[in-house]
């Protein structure tokens, strides 16, 4: 599982009560989803958004179990319970790790889409079966790309999201909702934009001869990690040579060359990770993202350029020495391709 997704995606109106009829709910539901997906775009926010507005589903929910059990309508009762608990894991994963906490809501709306799906099927309402079967789609593929962490799903599912953006833009323009309409296709156009890099990645990926795998060794000051072909930064730092990258400074001599961090010179020293059986294994891994950040804590280095991997195998190898499954907790396995250096 990755924890840190290229974009940030919920269900928004499923946050307020699912069977308030009430106008200023519903108005309320439309403000959600034209001012939240843009809210989301700044990384800082989403693990509190992850967290509010999940617990803003299990709050509002409450007050139906209640009603619906008094009214001896257990189906109902039923349901908003479910949406009720599944508000308040979400909650609870987030805390930890809003990855998690994503993956919770998004396996949440997809039920509700789902369900939302075969009602609209029974209604014969066609409009309504479009909608929440994009949904349903939208909401499965993120759910694929945070579980299974590979570069397909990433591209998929950002395809998809361009779709449906541009279907309600289409639809809410039918329905002179101007506001929306264009909220609408702003969003298809960031979306796009998202998905550039993550497809010439993916095409990389499939045209590539390099071999998805490497080999662990361990330096002189304890550090760990997987020694990989050094094509893989030369080649995808050239492959988006566009950002003006140079290539990290991790080649001469006593330098690991292209790697993987597996356990940290720290780590090692505390947990006494010397001379591990694991020493020379072959460990396989998979490509799930590019991502450009600025790195806190690397004094000159103005930003950085990296591929996200996903590997089980390298987790189950930190979790057989009684660490996290990933580096500092929750930090993606990566491979930094590229520098850029602050210009004093």
């Amino acid at each position: 599982m990755i924890s840190s997704p290229v974009y940030y995606y919920r269900q928004f109106e499923n946050d307020l009560n699912h069977f308030i009829e009430n106008p200023y709910i519903q108005k309320t539901k439309k403000i959600f989803n034209v001012a939240l997906p843009f809210l989301s775009l700044y990384g800082p926010i989403q693990r509190p958004l992850t967290i509010g507005l999940s617990a803003l589903r299990a709050a509002t929910h409450i007050p139906s179990i209640f009603y619906f059990a008094y009214n001896k309508n257990y189906k109902k009762a039923s349901f908003s319970f479910f949406n009720s608990f599944m508000g308040t894991l979400a909650v609870s994963s987030a805390i930890f790790n809003n990855a998690k906490g994503m993956a919770v809501s998004s396996f949440h709306d997809s039920l509700i889409s789902l369900k939302d799906f075969f009602n609209s099927i029974k209604k014969g309402d066609y409009k309504e079966i479009t909608e929440n079967s994009f949904n349903a789609l939208n909401n499965s593929l993120f759910l694929a790309l945070l579980v299974f962490g590979n570069i397909e799903f990433v591209v998929i599912s950002l395809a998809f999201q361009i779709a449906f953006e541009l279907y309600k833009s289409f639809d809410d323009f039918k329905e002179k909702n101007y506001i929306e309409c264009f909220s609408h296709i702003v969003m298809s156009v960031i979306r796009a934009y998202q998905l550039k890099p993550q497809a010439k990645l993916a095409f990389w990926k499939w045209t590539t001869d390099l071999k998805f795998e490497g080999t662990i060794r361990q330096a002189k000051n304890g550090f760990i990690y997987l020694d990989i072909d050094d094509e893989f930064i030369y080649q995808i730092n050239k492959l988006f040579k566009e950002n003006n990258m140079e290539v990290p400074p991790y080649f001469g001599k006593d330098r690991a060359g292209a790697h993987i961090s597996i356990f940290s010179a720290e780590e090692a020293k505390k947990y006494n990770l010397f001379n591990i059986d694991d020493i020379g294994k072959k460990i396989t891994f998979d490509i799930s993202y590019f991502t450009n950040l600025k790195p806190l804590g690397f004094k000159g280095v103005d930003n950085l350029s990296m591929v996200g991997l996903n590997s089980s195998e390298l987790e189950k190898i930190r979790q057989k020495y009684s660490l996290s499954s990933k580096m500092h907790g929750s930090h993606d396995f990566h491979i930094t391709t590229g520098v850029k250096y602050k210009h004093v």
